[in-house]
């Protein structure tokens, strides 16, 4: 699993430079990521411990992607970002992530938002700040 780990990591740089440069991410690198978390939890857990990490793991990624639909204040390719996360982190970590980079996104972009006058219209890239929390956590020792 560490080596899904770094995988992730890689992946989510990559995003976080798309992110930054063009907001757009692509999904399909994450959906085959996610399909091989999936597989690599069937094959070297039980089932129902895979299942049920799995399931837990898609909680916060649902979360997000009905915010996204539901507001549009969170990229579609932001939601897929924090699928992945849960498929390869967990639960546990995944909700650490996000309210770290979301805490962080805050800090960073409410001044501008002040100063611009814009408000709630402002854009921010997300998976930058959702790439930082998923470093932070590792380096804090938050592996599951």
């Amino acid at each position: 699993m560490t080596a899904l780990r770094i995988v992730f990591g890689g992946l989510l740089a990559a995003a976080s430079v798309l992110d930054i440069k063009n907001r757009h991410i692509y999904t399909e690198p994450l959906l085959i990521f996610m399909a091989v978390c999936i597989t690599a939890r069937f094959v070297l857990f039980p089932p129902a411990q895979a299942a049920g990490f799995l399931a837990a793991g898609a909680v916060p990624g649902a979360a997000a992607f009905i915010w996204s639909r539901a507001s549009g204040q969170l990229g579609e390719g932001d939601a897929w970002c924090i699928f992945a996360a849960g498929a390869c982190c967990g639960m546990a970590q995944t909700v650490i992530m996000c309210i770290l980079a979301l805490c962080a996104v805050s800090i960073a972009f409410l001044p501008c938002a002040v100063i611009r006058g814009t408000g709630r219209k402002l854009k921010a890239p997300f998976v930058p700040f959702l790439f930082a929390a998923y470093l932070l956590t590792l380096a804090g020792g938050f592996i599951c």
